[in-house]
């Protein structure tokens, strides 16, 4: 897949599910959530490549702009708490990227990048946000519909 190692197409394979999920199963925050996440998804993909440049981590940081303000236009929209977590973890990544592109050299922790790190972890908390959100959204749904009163073909019929 464009040259990417195994260890990149399992994370985007993995963040396609679980957006796929939140579409599938979510309300309408997760669901209009989940899609501009895969549409940025699908974007970075064509904009990703092997040699990173200034050009393009710019638009990486435009991305995160957009994916952050989006969260934050849906957390007002919907009074949601878990789209105000996902809007500052959105934000502290477009921090990081930001940091990241004013530097000159990469910072290493033990080994690893720094910034790579805590943009994996950010966003591993991210879909970990989505799937709890889609979870308690689908449930409290089936909750309602549990809890609506039935009524039969016949008596309704017999109503009318």
């Amino acid at each position: 897949m464009f040259g990417y190692s195994a260890t990149v197409v399992a994370s985007y394979a993995i963040i396609a599910s679980v957006t796929g999920f939140a579409l599938w199963k979510g309300g309408p925050a997760e669901r209009r959530a989940a899609a501009l996440y895969l549409l940025l998804l699908v974007i970075s993909l064509f904009i990703n490549a092997p040699k990173e440049t200034s050009v393009q981590a710019t638009i990486f940081l435009c991305l995160d702009a957009v994916l952050a303000f989006w969260f934050l236009a849906m957390a007002v929209r919907y009074s949601n708490l878990w789209l105000a977590a996902a809007m500052i973890i959105q934000g502290i990544i477009f921090g990081v990227h930001a940091y990241r592109l004013g530097l000159d050299e990469n910072i290493y922790w033990q080994g690893m990048n720094l910034a790579m790190l805590l943009n994996n972890l950010l966003s591993m908390l991210l879909i970990n946000i989505f799937i709890a959100a889609t979870v308690v959204s689908w449930r409290a749904r089936r909750k309602q519909r549990r809890a609506a009163p039935r009524t039969s073909v016949r008596a309704s019929l017999a109503a009318a």
